[in-house]
């Protein structure tokens, strides 16, 4: 009888355990998607691949653990921060000489 109390004793402690790492560890990603990209988090709405975003506009490739936003022209994302409602990009830098005023 010791070893059946013991048993239901060890599960219950495991599925306390189960729910308490699923609340401290929030899932940013949709059932069954990856949340990161490299050191990026990519949350829902976007989604890692097309089947995990809201839409074709929001879905991220991922090669190289570097994420892309492929409606883009892919661009490299840098972050996303839904808080502040902001996707960081690393844009081209684009360079050239400009003309002197009054050469026009």
């Amino acid at each position: 009888m010791k070893s059946l109390f013991q048993a239901y004793h060890l599960l219950i402690l495991f599925s306390l355990t189960e729910t308490t790492i699923a609340t401290v560890v929030p899932r940013y990603a949709k059932p069954g998607c990856n949340d990161t990209c490299g050191n990026v988090r990519i949350p829902y709405p976007f989604g890692i691949g097309a089947n995990c975003s809201i839409n074709k506009w929001y879905v991220v490739d991922c090669h190289s653990s570097t994420p892309y936003l492929s409606a883009l022209n892919q661009l490299e994302i840098l972050g996303v921060n839904l808080e502040n409602q902001t996707v960081t990009v690393n844009t081209p830098k684009i360079s050239g000489l400009l003309p002197k005023p009054g050469s026009e």
